[in-house]
């Protein structure tokens, strides 16, 4: 069967204008959070010194494991959940988060406690030893405070794209960096706690995060609530079958940094653990791009593939590259330009330091670019559930190439040339998804679609889908026409492509007229789709949020001809549903 050809302008440009916004808002609260780091930093370098920067940069990765239970959880169940939404089933969404909130809080409770007991021993095992490790203990203490909240604030800030919810994001980063701050200046230097004080601060804003962003959560009529009775248990093995490659993520991003620590303790002293230091407080807030894209593309993607739709997971893949690299060249301008001011800050004084991490900074953010290419292949590869080739991607970039290419580098080169370990990992990486996609389709030269969808098992084949772009009253019509020949195409009775053409022409001019404020930019997509044989019709919009299927309920026989197109697509169809998700009105009409 010949494909009818598609018009798909209205998808990708509704795609496009979503990855934007959430793109652009989850990189803005990814930046806020780091700027804590960094504040962070700056505060502990004024207020300590030195050894207060190197302690903070030896125990990081204690912080990573708070990160591994948001994640694997997290991520996972954004996975499954946004799976299970693409096919139109939310309130097994909704079990699944509830579900992960009730569990992560039991673990969240256990882990700070022991964090707290056993802060010095834990300490020393990161590498914190002999002048570094009171301070380094201190800090660790004060910080453990504040992991249930910060596991909490996690795990809700994973969901929050579903329901448009991510602008309370932004309100959340904000609260967390005047929280922390005012604490850094209060515990720290005015009662004088020292790295204690640093640490509980940190505390405070993860507190100040998590009340910030719980609010959306407690409105019931969200996809996405806090209804701790609908909590199932029955998906967990799933969550934790599509979280594990977080949870490699998170181990290795645990382990590397200490092994690393002590490779250059070993050939350098503190003075290369100091310089790294340096750079990972501005690392942070580089690395906030690298996040924005798994952000953008594990919630979307997980949707476009439950929907099993390759063209949109493409275009996903196409826009969040060209946000992520776009934002990639004017952070690593202004980097550079002020680099001196930079280091200055962050050296906690010392001249040496902070010119000898210059080449660290270079290196730093040529890994960066090469990062944003593979982190949008993997981020996309793992929203399609492929769990064990993002794993073994995590594995590689995140542990064994790092420890790698730092020993070898560390050991054998001249100071200037020691940081290329930070790039070459991604940059081998990418060469290596670039030769086993080459491989797998048997092509020389793959093309960006054919690398972000060449470990696709989609059911659905492109004949079984049409797209069609509607923006005025004559493509409304057009559309209806093409939509009569697609069910045709598929031998359905003629009844029912009469019903699908109907459906379009009367939903599509609704939204026209009543979707968008006066003088708006209309766009409209429309997706017919044949699956075991049955016919799905996909309306979506960026326009006023409206739920048709509550007010078709509503109307009466008292007046026929009021709303009457919403009235008569009820009733052809077998089941009409209605989803406001990523700012997008979503109607879904089966036939």
């Amino acid at each position: 069967m010949k494909a009818l050809n598609s018009d798909n302008d209205s998808s990708h440009f509704l795609i496009k204008q979503t990855v934007r916004k959430l793109y652009t808002t989850f990189l803005i609260s990814s930046v806020t959070l780091n700027i804590c780091f960094l504040i962070d930093g700056l505060c502990t370098s004024v207020f300590v010194g030195v050894n207060g920067v190197a302690a903070i940069g030896i125990i990081a990765p204690i912080g990573c494991i708070s990160w591994l239970f948001i994640n694997i959880l997290g991520k996972g169940g954004v996975i499954v959940s946004g799976q299970k939404i693409g096919k139109g089933d939310t309130k097994s969404a909704k079990a699944i988060f509830n579900f992960i909130l009730v569990l992560e809080l039991v673990i969240a409770l256990i882990y700070s406690t022991v964090i707290f007991i056993f802060s010095e021993p834990l300490a020393f095992v990161m590498g914190a030893e002999d002048i570094l490790l009171p301070y380094a203990t201190s800090y660790l203490k004060g910080l453990s405070l504040g992991f249930p909240f910060l596991i909490l604030y996690g795990v809700l800030m994973h969901f929050c794209s579903f329901d448009g919810a991510e602008k309370n994001r932004l309100f959340a980063m904000a609260a967390i960096t005047v929280t922390d701050i005012i604490c850094n200046i209060l515990f720290a230097k005015l009662l004088g706690l020292g790295m204690f004080g640093l640490g509980l601060a940190t505390a405070c804003s993860n507190l100040a995060g998590f009340l910030f962003l719980l609010p959306p959560y407690l409105k019931k009529d969200h996809i996405i609530s806090i209804d701790l009775k609908s909590s199932n248990p029955a998906f967990l093995s799933d969550i934790l079958k599509k979280g594990i490659p977080e949870g490699s993520f998170e181990i290795c991003n645990f382990l590397c940094p200490v092994i690393i620590n002590k490779i250059l303790i070993y050939f350098g002293g503190i003075l290369l653990v100091s310089i790294l230091a340096v750079v990972n407080s501005a690392k942070g807030t580089l690395n906030s791009i690298i996040y924005a894209i798994g952000d953008t593309s594990v919630s979307m993607g997980s949707f476009f593939t439950g929907e099993e739709d390759t063209d949109s997971i493409v275009q996903l893949g196409k826009s969040t590259l060209y946000n992520a690299l776009a934002y990639d060249i004017c952070v690593s301008l202004l980097i550079i330009v002020f680099l001196n001011p930079i280091s200055n800050a962050l050296s906690g004084g010392s001249i040496e330091v902070s010119m000898l991490s210059h080449p660290a900074f270079l290196c730093v953010l040529i890994s960066l670019f090469f990062t944003v290419f593979a982190e949008t292949f993997a981020r996309l590869y793992f929203s399609q559930g492929k769990s064990t080739l993002v794993s073994v991607y995590n594995i590689l970039s995140y542990f064994i190439l790092p420890i790698f290419f730092a020993l070898i580098c560390v050991s054998a080169l001249p100071m200037n040339l020691k940081w290329i370990y930070i790039f070459l990992p991604q940059l081998t990486i990418l060469v290596l998804i670039y030769i086993a996609v080459a491989l797998k389709i048997k092509t020389f030269i793959p093309s960006f679609e054919q690398m972000i969808t060449f470990a696709s098992t989609f059911k659905l084949q492109n004949e079984d889908r049409l797209f069609l772009s509607v923006n005025n009253k004559e493509s409304s019509i057009e559309a209806s026409s093409r939509v009569i020949d697609f069910i045709k195409q598929h031998d359905l009775p003629s009844k029912t492509a009469y019903f699908g053409g109907l459906a379009v022409e009367e939903m599509t001019i609704n939204i026209l007229a009543y979707g968008y404020k006066k003088n708006n930019l209309k766009n409209i997509a429309v997706c017919a789709i044949y699956k075991e044989n049955k016919i799905e019709i996909k309306i979506r919009d960026n326009g006023i949020s409206f739920n048709p299927t509550s007010y078709a309920a509503q109307f009466t026989n008292e007046d026929p001809t009021k709303n009457i197109g919403i009235k008569m697509t009820a009733r052809i169809s077998k089941e009409m549903n209605y989803q406001n998700l990523f700012h997008l009105n979503m109607l879904t009409i089966k036939l």
